[in-house]
């Protein structure tokens, strides 16, 4: 059983597995240090500061502790910073939630710390609280175990040890030192709304100075009476970490009294920055200044040309990967024309040169595009963002018609206003966005231990995760792979080259970075009529030993990594081997090796593919429950937007077909759309945030699914 509040009241059918950790089994569990960094998706940073310190005169700055202290400056100001957005984004979890809380067993830590010449250094976790215990009725689990916010609340910083050793004279050392008790008790009263999580922040750094006072008087006391001069000086490092602390807690104060601020964490832009800019815009025609009509469009052009340029950079850093996906391009403008109507297309298509109509018709024929529509899947928000900044421009070209359509401008006394009520609705979501990651890491997890109990096998866990992606559609394998910080493209890779050839696989990890330049250096040659092969010829043969097995991964390598099909066809000319020889040859070597065996995929699939379906089948209803309450999120905010000034549904309507006159707004469709029954579409978003001259991003919540 698991409930709506983390999970303890709502039933799932039953499966072989739990969407939840006991947190009488966490008790029992040693904690783990996440040094892999595959297996680490905390945000825990490693301290680079005295990296370098190898010279005898660096050796001896380390050794001083005011030294030590002065240049951890930085990290200090992180470190506390991260410890006062940590109990807001726990408040923000627990809000509402009418569970009872408390300290629980830290299970999971970032980076461990390596001592430096004798200098301890210690991982520090940021968080006061790294893991609550949740409980409703008998039952009480691990919150949110394995979500995006248990990951943050137990990211570490690299510090030296004072720094750690102040965090506990601060939090739990002493009898005396409360902090940790006293954020529980904010976090229980946030749980039956007796406080909103704002107001958890400023009770909190109110009782971190508190505490910080404290443990200032007793660590002072403590010096005095201390004979030993190495534990005096451990003392006093102590206490120069403390007196920072309590200057930077003292400055944060205001900060966090401050609405703006708190939007700012909660990644609110409330208000349109396209307002203030067509404001700006309309004042430049008023006072008849010229407004460049070919600039303007090439601005257009340059900034729609520079998100394919980052994509493909950050797809090369994460997954070594230099060639173009089939029709990239193509289906890029595409998705970015799409998003614009009417004049505003009209634009678009003049900067880019690109009639929308004749794209349409061209990619309706494209063939073999999943993994394109799965990366621009995966950067939807970045083409969010594109558009956002291209609206600013168009309406440079447009600014006699703005003089004509005015939107309603969001006054600062209106957005302290819808302030509570957006606020409500923005907890509401980033708590259940974090339940659904939980239960869905938790059940594949559980899953892959108890497959794991059964089946001792080697790369177990590349073929579990190979097993899940291939039973998901390209738009839920998107949600796993960024839930999962997995790359469905890696995995299948490695289960395929296993399958062929374990040795081979290792030998080609071992030269994955050569093999990417000849990739490029294929790409260079390829384009250039005049070049000459055989050199090329020459380093693919160095790359082919005899083994067959290793022959065919290397050439399929190859072409995985071709930038088009100008690269794909002269790797073959340069192999003798087309792509689609090399695939049947894969094929046949796994089909003739597994002819009397079985293969780890089909072992699992032979004793546990029921766990399997059971566990797909639970993260495939969250994901759904996530969409379908992003949908009521929009359609409340829209509400609030109305309400707020002071419009009827009458009123509102008026104005939405006076704006868009070929877009209906039928009273049941607008009833529909803010109870959450209608799902608001792309376009109906943009005109519902024109109008109230909001920002669009505030209607999409920031969530792993980006539904």
């Amino acid at each position: 059983m698991r409930g709506d509040k983390m999970g303890l009241n709502i039933s799932h059918p039953q499966i072989g597995v739990d969407p939840y950790f006991l947190a009488k089994d966490a008790l029992k569990k040693d904690r783990v240090n996440l040094d892999d960094e595959k297996e680490n998706t905390t945000s825990s940073l490693r301290n680079f500061t005295f990296s370098d310190f190898n010279t005898p005169h660096q050796k001896r700055q380390l050794a001083d502790r005011q030294f030590r202290v002065e240049r951890s400056i930085f990290i200090l100001e992180q470190h506390i910073e991260k410890k006062v957005m940590s109990i807001f984004f726990q408040a923000i979890v627990c809000f509402l939630t009418k569970n009872v809380f408390r300290e629980g067993h830290t299970i999971h830590q970032g980076y461990t710390a390596k001592s430096l010449h004798g200098v301890k250094f210690q991982a520090a976790h940021s968080a006061t609280l790294p893991c609550l215990f949740a409980k409703q009725g008998d039952t009480e689990i691990v919150y949110l175990y394995r979500s995006g916010y248990y990951d943050e609340s137990n990211a570490t910083l690299d510090v030296i040890k004072a720094i750690n050793d102040a965090d506990r004279s601060i939090e739990e050392k002493t009898k005396d030192s409360l902090l940790r008790q006293k954020a529980i008790a904010l976090l229980n009263l946030t749980s039956v709304g007796k406080i909103t999580p704002e107001e958890v922040v400023t009770h909190f750094v109110n009782h971190l100075i508190e505490e910080i006072d404290k443990a200032l008087t007793r660590e002072i006391q403590s010096a005095k009476g201390e004979i030993d001069v190495a534990k005096r000086e451990r003392i006093l490092e102590i206490i120069d970490v403390l007196h920072f602390y309590r200057k930077k807690a003292a400055s944060l104060i205001p900060f966090v009294n401050q609405p703006e601020n708190i939007d700012l964490w909660l990644n609110l832009n409330m208000k349109d920055p396209l307002f203030e800019e067509a404001s700006q815009m309309i004042v430049q025609i008023k006072d008849n200044h010229a407004v460049d009509r070919n600039q303007t469009a090439l601005l257009i052009k340059k900034k729609i040309e520079e998100i394919p340029v980052i994509i493909r950079h950050e797809r090369h850093k994460s997954y070594n990967e230099s060639r173009i996906p089939n029709h990239f391009y193509d289906l890029y403008y595409n998705a970015v024309l799409n998003r614009f109507t009417g004049k505003d297309l009209i634009v678009v298509e003049e900067a880019t040169g690109i009639k929308q109509s004749e794209l349409n018709d061209k990619v309706t024929h494209f063939k073999r595009i999943a993994v394109t529509q799965s990366i621009l899947t995966e950067n939807l928000k970045k083409i969010d963002g594109l558009i956002q900044t291209v609206f600013p421009l168009i309406y440079r070209l447009q600014g006699r018609e703005l003089l004509e359509n005015q939107r309603i401008e969001l006054s600062s006394q209106k957005m302290a206003c819808l302030r509570p009520a957006i606020y409500k609705l923005r907890y509401k979501i980033i708590r259940i966005d974090q339940e659904v990651q939980s239960v869905i890491k938790v059940v594949l997890e559980n899953t892959f231990n108890s497959i794991k109990k059964n089946l001792k096998l080697n790369n177990l866990k590349s073929f579990f995760y190979h097993m899940i992606f291939e039973q998901l559609n390209n738009s839920m394998r998107t949600f796993f792979c960024k839930l999962l910080n997995i790359s469905s493209f890696q995995t299948n890779r490695k289960v395929r080259e296993l399958k062929v050839n374990q040795r081979a696989h290792s030998s080609l990890e071992g030269i994955a970075s050569a093999i990417n330049q000849l990739s490029n250096q294929i790409h260079q040659a390829a384009i250039n009529p005049t070049s000459k092969y055989e050199d090329l010829q020459k380093k693919i043969s160095a790359q082919l030993p005899s083994r067959k097995s290793y022959k065919i991964l290397f050439l399929k390598r190859l072409f995985e990594q071709a930038q088009s099909q100008i690269d794909k066809n002269l790797i073959a000319k340069l192999s003798g081997n087309t792509e689609d020889q090399i695939n049947s040859q894969i094929d046949a070597t796994i089909a003739n090796k597994y002819k009397k065996t079985l293969s780890i995929d089909q072992k699992i699939n032979r004793h546990h593919a029921k766990l399997i379906d059971d566990a797909l089948n639970v993260a495939k209803r969250e994901i759904v429950k996530l969409q379908k309450e992003t949908e009521k999120f929009q359609g409340q905010l829209m509400m609030e937007l109305r309400t707020s000034h002071g419009m009827t549904q009458k009123i509102f309507q008026s104005l939405y077909k006076k704006k868009n006159p070929g877009y209906p707004m039928s009273d049941g469709t607008l009833s529909n759309l803010e109870n959450g029954i209608k799902t608001m579409s792309r376009e109906t978003i943009r005109q519902v945030s024109e109008i109230f001259g909001v920002s669009e991003a505030l209607f999409y919540p920031s969530h792993f699914a980006e539904v």
